[in-house]
């Protein structure tokens, strides 16, 4: 193998490398399923890998020539290494600010919430906050004590003092705290069957699998202008799946 081939394969073996630890978290840590549904990835992952993957050893692969001196040849290297640097830079900036961080519990439904939606520093409990390597964040908002204390937050949020309730972030709890409160509050199945093309959502559902429809509660979810359906295990409080259909 001749020296420009070598420090083609070696300089895409690196960058390989390197956008396969950053696509792991993009598609499997940040934007999961069903989150990616409402907040997709796609064109900044595409960007990050035509740049890291292709353009940047092509390049190396171009002006990598042995008659240069030896400056010449680290000072061009050095520019295809920076572009690479400012373009990877900015995908992970921009895939990792534009992450769900919360799927949150308020008023009846679900909310999936980026991490630019929401103010971090009104968190309370240190336990929910997104780590860089921790999947979404399930919550529910503390539910006030009594019509006075309703009163208040919206009181609050009219005046332009805080923000709507979904994202009080000072007043969130883990879901698995409150699940059993907030199935008060899951989709009435008997008017679902009511209406022939839900009714076959749900038959396609529980037909994928157990048949048993009490063992699951079904939640609408909302995010960035789309709609659907959460399911959850009723015993144990664990997402199953997302039905992308508004039950």
């Amino acid at each position: 193998m001749n020296l420009r081939l070598k420090a083609f394969a070696i300089h895409l073996l690196i960058s390989a490398s390197i956008v396969s630890i950053f696509f792991y978290f993009a598609l499997l840590v940040w934007y999961p399923d069903p989150y990616d549904y409402f907040y997709s990835s796609f064109n900044i992952l595409k960007i990050v890998l035509l740049v890291d993957l292709i353009i940047g050893p092509l390049l190396t692969l171009i002006i990598y020539d042995i008659k240069k001196s030896r400056n010449e040849l680290r000072r061009d290297l050095s520019i295809v290494a920076l572009i690479q640097i400012l373009a990877f830079a900015w995908g992970v900036h921009v895939t990792y600010d534009s992450r769900p961080v919360f799927l949150v519990f308020s008023n009846k439904d679900f909310y999936v919430l980026a991490k630019g939606d929401v103010d971090l520093a009104l968190l309370k409990d240190n336990a929910l906050m997104p780590a860089f390597w921790e999947e979404t964040k399930m919550v529910y908002v503390k539910p006030p004590k009594d019509s006075e204390e309703l009163t208040a937050l919206y009181k609050d949020y009219l005046m332009g003092e805080k923000p709507q309730i979904a994202l009080r972030l000072d007043r969130y709890l883990p879901l698995t705290e409150g699940f059993d409160y907030i199935t008060q509050f899951s989709i009435d199945i008997s008017e679902v069957k009511k209406n022939a093309s839900k009714k076959l959502e749900l038959d396609k559902f529980l037909k994928a699998r157990d048949n048993q429809l009490s063992n699951y509660v079904f939640f609408p979810v909302n995010g960035t202008n789309k709609k659907a359906t959460l399911v959850f295990e009723r015993e144990t409080g664990k997402m199953v799946t997302m039905i992308e259909f508004e039950l």
